[in-house]
């Protein structure tokens, strides 16, 4: 394209004259990309166009300017997470976990380094490995963000609890690959217990592993309060009324329990118009009450009444709670 460098040009696809065909056909698996909105015929050049577009909009919307062809970024005084806590283990230490039940040892099938930390489950009962996080304040609120797996069928759970208290938990069943798993909780004192645990007894060939650990603060606000949940929900559809107009978007955070076989994939749709499809994974059998499973399903709220309506086909959702919120990393 006459507007790139040749160099840029070498590397698209036939110079980017080439035609992306943007066709849904469900019973076509060759058929992976499709953008629902767009035309069904997008040249290289009207894609780079539709970043550009997208860049310039944010730019501006952040306080830059386009001035001659120039882009111009504000000035911007760069912070540090505020992070009071990372691990993966590629030290080859795990002498700062305590064990309790089980055997945990660090095995060499990571999600990335060397090493990744495993907890093989008890015969005799509940089976947790954990260490003390420093540096908290009472009542901020922090993510933990890290990658899990388990051997078949295992149900585990991430924790965040006060020594010798109960917590909250997040959960870990039946992946055999490593997933992302994160979750929010808010401090209760300025020292609290982080950790996996499997709860129920089982044998050596149960395990989960845990990888690359962070914990930092993060600021989860609700942003409209009028939520209401239609009666009947759960069973393959769950409608969501909410009140109030929301400049910008926001996220629909389901906190869920998923007892099924299988991700429960639900189609979004808010006021009338398909969104997208968003993810539930299995949680296992046992819904727990201290369980913070979420997910965030990015929407926009243009009226001043919405209805959102989560679509399950025939699989079923025990939908805890509903909130519209922001995050934002602090720094």
């Amino acid at each position: 394209m006459d507007d790139l460098p040749a160099e840029v040009n070498t590397f698209l696809w036939q110079d980017g004259k080439g035609v992306i065909i943007n066709y849904h056909q469900t019973d076509r698996s060759g058929y992976w990309m499709y953008l629902n909105g767009l035309p069904q015929r997008l040249q290289m050049s009207e894609i780079i166009d539709l970043y550009q577009q997208n860049f310039e909009s944010i730019l501006l919307e952040n306080g830059g300017k386009i001035e001659n062809g120039n882009y111009y970024i504000p000035r911007t005084t760069l912070g540090k997470a505020d992070s009071v806590y990372f691990e993966n283990f590629n030290d080859g230490d795990l002498s700062s976990y305590t064990v309790s039940g089980g055997k945990a040892e660090l095995v060499t099938e990571g999600y990335e380094g060397p090493y990744t930390a495993k907890l093989s489950a008890s015969e005799s009962g509940k089976s947790s490995m954990y260490t003390t996080i420093n540096g908290l304040t009472v009542g901020e609120q922090y993510r933990v963000v890290c990658y899990v797996s388990t051997t078949g069928a295992t149900e585990a759970e991430l924790f965040v609890r006060e020594a010798g208290k109960d917590g909250v938990t997040a959960t870990v069943y039946d992946t055999s690959r490593h997933v992302r798993r994160y979750f929010t909780f808010t401090a209760t004192a300025t020292s609290m217990e982080f950790g996996i645990q499997i709860p129920e007894a089982g044998n050596a060939f149960k395990s989960v592993t845990l990888d690359h650990v962070s914990i930092y603060r993060v600021k989860e606000t609700p942003v409209v309060t009028d939520i209401k949940v239609a009666s009947g929900s759960g069973v393959g559809k769950t409608q969501i009324t909410v009140n109030g107009k929301v400049d910008g978007e926001v996220l629909l955070k389901v906190t869920f329990a998923n007892p099924g076989s299988a991700t429960v994939n639900a189609s979004v749709t808010v006021n009338g118009e398909d969104f997208k499809t968003a993810a539930f994974y299995k949680t296992g059998t046992t819904v727990d009450a201290s369980a913070v499973d979420a997910t965030y399903i990015p929407v926009l709220l243009s009226k001043e009444q919405n209805t959102i309506v989560l679509s399950t086909g025939s699989n079923t959702l025990h939908i805890q709670s509903i909130e519209i919120v922001t995050v934002s990393d602090l720094w």
